[in-house]
Formats: C-alpha cells, structure tokens, sequence
C-alpha cells in the first residue's frame, strides 16, 4: 500500500514538474531572477570581498554542528564528495548557483500560489533575489548557495504539503522542512509564513465557486501546522543525535544553546516586538532595518494595501461562511508574528540583517492578494493592480541600489585595510634586527585607532553586514586570517598575555605612533591601543 502510495507521488510530483517547466510564467521567472540579480549583484560576482568571517572560512562552510546546522555539515561532506574538495568562497561560481536557487524558490512559490500574472512573478522573483538579506549573505560567498539551497527546501516542504495529501507526501515534506532548518535556522519564519500565505489562499479560492466543506478547512489547518511542528521536532531530535555521535555540543555563540529554553514570559515579550516591528520601521537598529531610504514609505503603503484587500475578501467570504471568514480573521492576526518569528527565536540585540528574510513574507503576500483580487469595478481593479506593480518594480530597484551600495563601500573599505595593513607589515619588516623567524604578538589586536584614517562619509548610510567600515576591518576577529589572505603575512604568533604586562611593553605608545613597534625578547611587539580624543 505504501508503495503504491509513493509510485503515485512520484508520478503527480513528476507531472508537476513538467507542467512547471513548459509553463511560461516558469521561464519568465527564472530569466527575470537572473536579470535581477546581476542589476543587484554583479559586482559581489565578478569580485572578490573577504571580510568579517569570509577570511576564516575561504575554504570552509561555516559553523556546523556546534551552531545546530547539521544538514549543512551534510552537505559540506556532499560537497568534497562530488568535488574532491570541500568548499571555496568563490563569488561568481557560488553566486550565479545562488541566484538559481532563488529562482527556482520564486517557480514554487508561483505554483503554489497559482500567480497568473507575469508582471506579478517578475516582481516576486525581483523581491526574493534583491531583498537586503541577500547582499549580505553574499558577503559571506563561502556559505551563501548552502543558505539558499535552505530557501528552496524551504519553499519545496510547504509547495509539497499543498499537494496531494496522504502520509508519504507528508512526511516527505516534513523531512525536508527539517533538513532546511538544519541548514540555517533563520529561515524558519519564512516557512511559517509562507504556509499560512498558502492557508489563506486555500480559503479565498472558495471566493471563486469552491464549495468544500468546513471540516476540511480545519483539517486543512491541523495539516500545516502539524507539519510545520513535526519538523522542529525532527530538526532538534536529528540535531541532539549529531551533536551525541560527534560528542559536541552547542556553543553559546548569541545563546544558541539556551533557543527553547527562556521562561513563558521572555516569549511572550517577545511575541509582543514581533508585532511592534511589523508595524512600525522607527526606530529600528540600522543593521536590521529590511526597509531603508524610500522603501520605508513603501512599506507603509504595502501594509495598508494587504490591509485593504484582506478585509474586502473576509467581507466577501463573510456572506457566504462565517466560520471560513473567522479562520481567516485568525490567520491574518497572526501573520505578522508569523513573519517576524525570529524576534521570538532570540533576543532582539542578537537579530541582524541576515536572519530576516522571513520579511519577504509581506510582499508575497501581496503578490497573491494582487492576483487573485477582482473587483466589481473594473477601473478599481486596474488602478490597485498597477499601484501593487509600481511597489514591487520601484522596490526591486530600490534594493538593487542598495545592494550596489554597499558593495561599492566594501569595495573602497577592504582597498583601503589592505592597504593599512600592508603598510603595517612594511614596518614591521623594517624593524632593525628583523627577520622573519621572529614571532609577531599583537597587543591589544581590536583596538586599532588611528586618526589620519577617516571614513568616507557619503557610505555612513548603508548598513548591510558585513559591509562595514575600514576601522570594523580592521578591527574585526578576522585579523590574522585577513593579513594573511591578503597582505601574505603570516609569522608564528606569540601569546599576548606573555607581553602585555611587560614594563617595556607598557611605556610603548600605541600604533601608529613612532615607538608602537619594537623587537622584545626577539619578539615584534605591535601595541595598538585607544588614541586620547583631544578637548
């Protein structure tokens, strides 16, 4: 019987498949991603950034296992298999892979939604493969196609569930919901959304003559969110296992190893910021804010429209089942915290740029309500379709900007640390008495204040991680790797503690000043250090 059930599966997922792929809203998509994303991101392709972590992981995946990614532990040991090496931070290689995940994320999503429109899809795609989340998961080229291959599994587990229900295809689709949070875990409130997106449509589609019956609305719902349960709870049963066989456990980077574990009411603080961030953008740290300059307006205008359309199509349901009417009424209230689910998942200060893609979420979201919306006049469905048409092509390109942006910062920032740096190994080098046996010790080694280098003001505004400014170059954990990548330095390194604390060492002024750099027990001693603000 099971087999039985699997052959069918595999015959409806294969015809679904081929439909997909003659459909010509499909290959509109997948063009209009690609076009996208180079008018977004060409320049992270065709160059090479390395900063923050990318100097650390050039030819590693990123944390594993110790950060609860075990799916993608998986899929590094894929990658030496296929490759016979594991992996490279390659810019255009994994960003033209990239790109291809994401449209091919947009096909499911079209499919599922059932979008007729092709300007819609050329806005989906444009949203999904521009959004700010994207820039800077391209700063991090190393991990950047395992993160979007997370969005796609993503996108496969809900697209799945709304197919042919029966056990295999269930639990097929939890499996893969599970291997996606195991691959990054920030994606979660995207699956969360875009099921209860799907559920909404589920219930609308009866505007048009459906006449299922109220049972199977609940069913309908009890389905998706079993589902989406089930594969937390395959995702950390699967990831306690990994964790057991390696004998590790989970770091407390960002309190990792304390998600799941805060009082009833640290969650429900947090439920409330949830909310509180969907509907304002004030006030919001800069290296969270999904909506910057104009788009921040545009937002604005968005909630209201969804708003606008969702209440016109309750009322319409309304008149025919108020009970489908109420669970849509649910569903609604409930989308923002679907949305924003990551502030419930940590702390809000441990938030940043590129756990938020979930916000995507509203702009789908509008995509179907913009589809699937017809009114009686024929001249206010027009007018509302172009205004959703002008937001999602005037937000594309807004991000696209912003995109460019941030990498034309990066761009003269890491320029202008190699530099730095490359002057501070010439000194070193210059040092009487050098050679190149002698081990090099930092003091103070993220303390680096120099005042004849000043940062170009007019990049002050971009705040996408991890483009950041020269001093945060410089100043980052990836010291070491970044001299050593960049500048071809790499001594033995001393222990810090062995000097600091030295006499000699204390009399010394700190870099750049003449003196910040002496031999000390045939040891270069560089002391970097806070540089007195003068009155």
């Amino acid at each position: 019987m099971q087999f039985n059930q699997l052959s069918e599966l595999c015959a409806v997922s294969e015809q679904h498949i081929k439909n997909l792929i003659a459909d010509k809203k499909i290959r509109i998509t997948l063009i209009s991603t690609l076009i996208w994303g180079i008018l977004a991101h060409g320049m992270a392709l065709f160059n090479k950034y390395s900063v923050q972590d990318d100097p650390t992981y050039l030819f590693n995946v990123g944390a594993t296992l110790t950060s609860g990614r075990w799916m993608l532990a998986i899929l590094r040991e894929i990658t030496k298999i296929l490759f016979g090496q594991g992996a490279c931070s390659l810019p255009e290689f994994n960003g033209i892979i990239s790109i291809i995940l994401i449209g091919l994320s947009s096909c499911f999503i079209i499919d599922l939604l059932k979008i007729k429109k092709p300007v819609i899809c050329v806005g989906i795609s444009g949203i999904l493969v521009t959004f700010p989340v994207i820039t800077g998961i391209f700063g991090y080229m190393f991990t950047a196609p395992y993160y979007m291959c997370s969005v796609l599994l993503t996108v496969i587990g809900v697209w799945l569930l709304s197919k042919k229900k029966c056990a295999i295809t269930f639990i097929i689709s939890v499996l893969i919901m599970a291997s996606a949070i195991g691959i990054y875990q920030a994606f979660i409130p995207l699956m969360l959304s875009l099921s209860l997106i799907y559920y909404l449509f589920y219930l609308t589609d009866y505007i048009r003559g459906g006449n299922d019956s109220v049972r199977n609305d609940v069913l309908t719902m009890l389905y998706l969110i079993t589902a989406n349960i089930l594969s937390f709870i395959v995702y950390y049963v699967l990831n306690k296992f990994f964790l057991w066989y390696k004998g590790l456990t989970l770091s407390n980077y960002r309190d990792i190893n304390q998600m799941g574990k805060e009082s009833i009411t640290t969650y429900i603080q947090r439920a409330v910021i949830a909310y509180r961030r969907f509907f304002s953008t004030s006030g919001i740290n800069a290296y969270t804010s999904m909506f910057p300059f104009r788009v921040r307006h545009i937002y604005a205008v968005v909630l209201l429209l969804c708003l606008c359309l969702l209440i016109y199509k309750i009322v319409k349901i309304y008149k025919q089942n108020k009970f489908r009417a109420l669970l849509l009424g649910v569903c609604i209230l409930i989308f923002p915290l679907a949305m924003n689910f990551i502030f419930v998942m940590c702390a809000e200060e441990y938030v940043h740029n590129l756990m938020l893609y979930g916000q995507t979420a509203i702009y789908l979201l509008l995509a179907f309500l913009l589809d699937k919306t017809e009114f009686s006049l024929e001249k206010l469905t027009q007018a509302v379709y172009f205004v959703g048409i002008f937001i999602f092509l005037f937000t594309s390109f807004s991000y696209s900007r912003y995109a460019n942006m941030n990498y034309l910062k990066i761009e003269f920032n890491q320029k202008r640390a190699i530099s730095y740096f490359t002057t501070l190994v010439t000194q070193i080098k210059n040092c009487d008495g050098y050679t190149d046996e002698m081990p090099v010790v930092y003091i103070n080694p993220r303390e680096i204040h120099d005042k004849t280098l000043k940062e170009l003001s007019g990049f002050t505004s971009f705040y996408v991680i991890p483009y950041k400014l020269t001093t945060n170059i410089i100043n980052s954990n990836s010291l070491f790797a970044f001299i050593n990548n960049w500048c071809g330095f790499s001594p033995e390194y001393a222990e810090e503690e062995d000097f600091k604390d030295l006499p000699e060492v204390q009399e010394m002024p700190y870099y750049p000043d003449d003196g910040s750099i002496k031999i000390i027990n045939d040891t270069i001693v560089v002391k970097f250090g806070p540089v007195e603000e003068e009155n």
